[in-house]
């Protein structure tokens, strides 16, 4: 909360604690990119022959999820 405060630059504990409250729940634990968000950030002129799954990788996060490194995390 003290580097919140301190790097979002909010002064009333209540804005603080929404503010924290708002990401915490809309904020994915696991962090993986979606194929969908990708495909509607590239213009369609510049993708050419390439397929939206060669403008991301997300073997290393899943490969984290696999060996039962996120869901040990979470059982702290």
């Amino acid at each position: 909360m003290q580097v919140m405060q301190k790097r979002a630059k909010l002064v009333k504990p209540e804005v603080l604690s929404m503010t924290h409250d708002y990401f915490v729940k809309n904020t994915a634990l696991i962090p993986v990119t979606d194929p969908e968000g990708i495909k509607n950030a590239i213009p369609p002129d510049k993708i050419g022959s390439r397929r939206v799954e060669d403008f991301y990788d997300n073997s290393l996060i899943k490969e984290l999820v696999d060996e039962g490194f996120v869901a040990n995390r979470t059982k702290k």
